[in-house]
C-alpha cells in the first residue's frame, strides 16, 4: 500500500510516494544494528539558523539491512527557502534505493554506480510533478529553493566483498566530512569545495548555460572511497561539524578549558538511541555548530 506525503511552503509544495511497508526507512530510528555494526545519527540546527528563525536544512537517515548498515546525510543549500524538503526526501530515497539494489543482487561498487542516476531521476520526477512553472529560469529557481543539497554517506557490510575485501565504501557529492578510526587513530577528511558545492540536482536544471550553471559544476557520478576491513569506527558529517561560533565557544572555553577547539574524534561512543543527538545538543550549548549539522556514525559491535 502506498500513500503520498505533502510538504507545503509559501507558494510551493513537494510530493513523494511513501511505501507503508518501508515506513522504518522513511521514518528511520536514531539507532540501528546489523550483526557487526551499530549505526546512529543526530541533526542539529546551527546558531545562525536559530538566530534567523530558519528551519534546519540538514537531514540524515540510517538503516540496517540483512547484511549491512547504511548512513546518509544531506546538507540543504543555505540560499534555498525550503531546501530542507529536498534534503529530507533525498536522504530517505537514497536509503530505499540502496536496499532495493542490494536485494536485487548488486555488489557494493555497483550500488554506488546505480544510486547516482536513480537519485537524479527521483529529483527530476518530483520537479516534473510539482514545479508550477516551465521556463528554464523559473525551474532553476524552483530547484534552488527546494532541491539543492549535498549528499554524503557510507555503506558498511557485515562480510567484506570484492578483490580488496573492503568493509564498505564512502560516497559523496558536494562538501562535508568523512572520518574513520583504526587502532584508536582517527583519520578525518574534509571535503572542501570552497562553498560552491557540486549539487546533484544541477543535473535536473533545464538549459544550464542560460541560468548560469557551469558544466564543471554538474556532477556525473558519486565520488567514493573504500573503507578498510580493519576500520572499527566510521562517520560522515556536513561541513557544520567544523564551523563553530567563535565568540560563544571562546567564552565557554574560559570556564571549561578542557573543551577542544574542534570536535574530531569525539562523535563516537555515544550510548542509547539518542546519545549522539544529546551530545550534539550539549556541544551546541557551548558554542559549537554555528551552521546546521548532521553527524552519522557507525561502530563495530
Amino acid at each position: 500500500m502506498a500513500s503520498t506525503k505533502c510538504y507545503r511552503g509559501k507558494q510551493s509544495w513537494l510530493i513523494f510516494p511513501l511505501d507503508i511497508s518501508l515506513i522504518s526507512v522513511t521514518m528511520p530510528p536514531m539507532r540501528a544494528n546489523s550483526k557487526k555494526w551499530t549505526v546512529t545519527y543526530g541533526v542539529k540546527a546551527g546558531h545562525y539558523h536559530l538566530y534567523k528563525g530558519a528551519n534546519c536544512q540538514d537531514a540524515a537517515a540510517i538503516v540496517a539491512g540483512p547484511d549491512m548498515v547504511v548512513g546518509v546525510g544531506c546538507d540543504g543549500c543555505g540560499e534555498g527557502n525550503h531546501s530542507e524538503l529536498g534534503a529530507i526526501a533525498t536522504a530517505n530515497f537514497a536509503l530505499r534505493e540502496i536496499l532495493r539494489l542490494r536485494r536485487s543482487g548488486y555488489q557494493l561498487h555497483q550500488i554506488i554506480e546505480q544510486l547516482f542516476p536513480a537519485i537524479v531521476r527521483f529529483i527530476d520526477m518530483n520537479i516534473f510533478l510539482t514545479c508550477p512553472v516551465e521556463t528554464p529560469v523559473e525551474v532553476a529557481d524552483f530547484i534552488k529553493h527546494h532541491w539543492l543539497s549535498t549528499i554524503v554517506g557510507f555503506i558498511l557490510l557485515d562480510e567484506p566483498e570484492g578483490e580488496r575485501a573492503d568493509a564498505g565504501q564512502f560516497f559523496w557529492c558536494g562538501d562535508g566530512v568523512l572520518s574513520t578510526e583504526c587502532d584508536d587513530h582517527e583519520i578525518p577528511i574534509i571535503l572542501d569545495q570552497d562553498n560552491v558545492p557540486t549539487y546533484i540536482a544541477y543535473n535536473c536544471v533545464r538549459n544550464p548555460a542560460e541560468v548560469g550553471v557551469m558544466p564543471h559544476h554538474i556532477p556525473k557520478s558519486f565520488s567514493h572511497s573504500p573503507i578498510s576491513e580493519y576500520v572499527t569506527k566510521v562517520a560522515v558529517a556536513s561541513d557544520g561539524f567544523i564551523h563553530h561560533n567563535p565568540d560563544k565557544l571562546q567564552m565557554t572555553r574560559e570556564s571549561e578549558p578542557e573543551l577542544p577547539a574542534e570536535l574530531h574524534g569525539q562523535q563516537w561512543g555515544k550510548k542509547g538511541k539518542s546519545g549522539l543527538k544529546k551530545w550534539m545538543n550539549s556541544r551546541s550549548d557551548r558554542g559549537y555548530f554555528e551552521d546546521d549539522c548532521f553527524v552519522v556514525t557507525a561502530e563495530k559491535i
